[in-house]
């Protein structure tokens, strides 16, 4: 898969605003293996399935805590929740359900990366498997310092 223009600038600037010195060939390498696991497993729902993980969507309130949820995916209950609530606000990146599918199933696929490494590369593995035009992890800036999307 093809890496949409800018995305790794956008990667660089999203990794800057939380820890320094980014190993961008660390992000690639765990990105590349989920890649590799989920071509086993032939599509996300493929994935969701070979690891009995059932997927629903609920219209509940999203917020847990403080924190603003898009998806929850509970391994004990084997489960994967999409908050309708979340797609409102993704809709203009593009984002939809499959979208956020493919960022947990980077944890399923990969859940032996090193937590340093899990958000960067499970956004990136997002981005690519989704064809995205923005990183996944500048959505929650404010719209204002968000590149344009096509």
């Amino acid at each position: 898969m093809d890496d949409v223009p800018c995305l790794e600038e956008q990667l660089r600037g999203w990794w800057g605003t939380r820890r320094p010195a980014l190993q961008l060939e660390e992000v690639r390498r765990w990105t590349l293996l989920a890649e590799s696991r989920l071509a086993r497993h032939g599509s996300l729902d493929g994935c969701l399935a070979d690891h009995g993980i059932t997927l629903v969507t609920s219209s509940e309130d999203n917020l847990l805590a403080g924190l603003r949820l898009r998806a929850r995916l509970d391994l004990d209950r084997r489960r994967l929740t999409v908050y309708l609530r979340a797609l409102p606000e993704l809709e203009p990146h593009g984002a939809t359900i499959p979208t956020l599918v493919a960022h947990e199933c980077f944890h399923l696929l990969c859940p032996e990366c090193p937590p340093r490494w899990q958000e960067a590369a499970a956004h990136w593995f997002t981005a690519r498997v989704a064809r995205l035009h923005t990183f996944p992890g500048l959505w929650d800036r404010s719209k204002k310092s968000l590149p344009a999307t096509e």
